[in-house]
């Protein structure tokens, strides 16, 4: 989780002289960075174009490679095995250990009962802390009293943050039925992009102008995606969805005539069911994305702490199993002083 929590900033933070450059000029055009990409990458073809932050970088996906990340107004490309970096798999690593250890829906239930575990060791630990009511430790005793002391002043000091963390977490995985999305009304097929009678007299609309095409239907949502044609008929496919949301399964689909960027069809989302929204709002509560900066840090601080605690709660416990001398304490003082 606390690896997650910065997924999207870890391209950023890796590549600083890659983002810190200025752009300048007019931009080139999506198509003219499509063709930059599948000329440097032959004989990979782009899928699609994703919106994933504001301003003039996107990312661009690749059938059979990883995702480049490409500045729409000179071109300049990011690290042709993007995928395949570091970061990247630590990101794929992690989100299949959080979301079910790596282990399909056997490791889904496991983690769903830690969950719940957190959730009654957080009250029944801030009982055992309230008595000393202690938030420092005193690094000059013993190295069992200083164990205790970090034990408690931690537990104590994200025990709010991780009763959120583990409150929202609980409201995305324990998904009721009344907060998923009823289906879209329209389940017809995509529509088919017609092309010239004559081959070789035919123009591809270029991607910005469908693009802008796509903007009209739908004026209030934000399009994040640009699905590329797969065929001669298919059509360019724009998502959109509105802005914050951090789930896709309400998106409306605007289809774009692949040859004149005539908008053929546009599906309105599905509809938002009270429970839905909830849903969404855990998602984005629990993901960090409606906070800063300072925020999603100490949460992602909280989430590590888990494993301090555990540690430092399970060698606590097997102390008190183990044979040793009678421990002193200080008048006016709990714990242990050894």
């Amino acid at each position: 989780g606390a690896i997650l929590a910065f997924s999207n900033d870890y391209v950023r933070w890796t590549h600083p002289s890659f983002f810190g450059a200025q752009s300048s000029g007019e931009p080139i055009g999506l198509d003219a960075v499509v063709a930059k990409i599948e000329a440097e990458y032959a004989p990979s073809r782009v899928n699609s174009i994703n919106f994933l932050w504001d301003g003039d970088y996107v990312y661009f996906f690749m059938n059979d490679r990883g995702p480049l990340v490409a500045n729409i107004v000179d071109g300049r490309i990011l690290d042709p095995r993007a995928g395949e970096a570091f970061t990247s798999k630590l990101v794929i690593n992690a989100t299949q250990i959080h979301t079910k250890l790596n282990a399909g829906d056997t490791g889904r239930l496991i983690r769903d009962i830690a969950t719940v575990e957190v959730l009654f060791l957080i009250p029944t630990g801030l009982y055992l802390w309230w008595p000393a009511k202690r938030f420092s430790i005193k690094w000059n005793a013993p190295w069992g009293r200083r164990l205790w002391d970090l034990h408690h002043t931690v537990g104590a000091l994200v025990a709010l943050p991780i009763l959120f963390l583990v409150l929202t977490g609980l409201l995305i995985s324990l998904r009721l039925p009344e907060a998923r999305v009823p289906a879209t009304q329209n389940q017809m097929p995509p529509p088919s992009s017609t092309p010239p009678a004559d081959p070789a007299s035919s123009v591809v609309a270029p991607l910005d102008a469908a693009f802008a095409a796509a903007t009209v239907p739908f004026p209030e949502l934000k399009s994040y995606q640009i699905m590329l044609p797969e065929s001669p008929t298919s059509p360019i496919v724009v998502n959109k969805s509105p802005a914050g949301w951090s789930t896709r399964d309400q998106r409306s689909i605007v289809y774009v005539d692949r040859y004149t960027g005539a908008v053929l069809r546009a599906d309105p989302g599905r509809a938002f069911t009270p429970a839905y929204r909830l849903y969404d709002l855990g998602r984005r509560l629990h993901g960090g994305q409606k906070f800063g900066f300072p925020v999603k840090a100490f949460f992602s601080l909280s989430s590590l702490s888990l494993a301090l605690l555990a540690i430092t709660g399970l060698t606590l416990g097997v102390r008190k199993l183990l044979p040793r001398r009678p421990s002193r304490t200080v008048p006016g003082e709990s714990g242990p002083r050894d």
